[in-house]
């Protein structure tokens, strides 16, 4: 089983109980057009996709990276009204390269991750959560393994250089 995680620019995880805690009902009066809005609400078709997205037996926390690739990635804004120009403003080495250079990155990064998972006998999404968040003994050793992977690939290491990414490898 492979392990999904983000490819590219991997979102922060969205949380329905957050959702729902700022959920208002749906006869609120809307905003004026013309007027910014102070607050927004998720509509229940996004509820019930949130909730859709997780089943009983795995909630969203287990799909989460561990907090030692976050600097592999880029980090999209996670509020309402970011600028347009956010990954120039942000990751202005990421901007610069080509979407080829990117996706090569991605598909990278995410075959030695996913090689390191498996190499691990790591096959399922409970595996993952208890290997690499929760284990903290089990997740520094595949840090390590992981570090020196990212060592023995030039390519990765040229990417990472030219976007600006994985300095944590270096």
């Amino acid at each position: 089983m492979q392990i999904a995680s983000p490819s590219a620019s991997p979102i922060q995880a969205f949380t329905p109980s957050a959702a729902r805690a700022t959920q208002t009902p749906t006869e609120a009066t809307p905003q004026a057009s013309n007027r910014p809005a102070d607050s927004v609400t998720l509509p229940d078709a996004g509820l019930r996709a949130a909730k859709a997205a997780q089943t009983p037996d795995h909630p969203l926390e287990m799909y989460q990276l561990p907090a030692w690739m976050a600097g592999s990635y880029i980090e999209a804004p996670n509020t309402l009204g970011a600028s347009a120009n956010w990954l120039d403003e942000r990751y202005p080495q990421v901007a610069a390269a080509s979407s080829a250079e990117r996706t090569e990155y991605s598909q990278l990064l995410q075959s030695t991750y996913q090689a390191l998972l498996k190499d691990n006998g790591i096959q399922s999404v409970e595996d993952h959560y208890q290997a690499v968040i929760l284990d903290r003994e089990s997740s520094e050793s595949l840090r390590l393994q992981m570090r020196e992977r990212v060592a023995a690939d030039p390519r990765l290491l040229e990417l990472m250089n030219r976007l600006g990414l994985g300095k944590e490898w270096a």
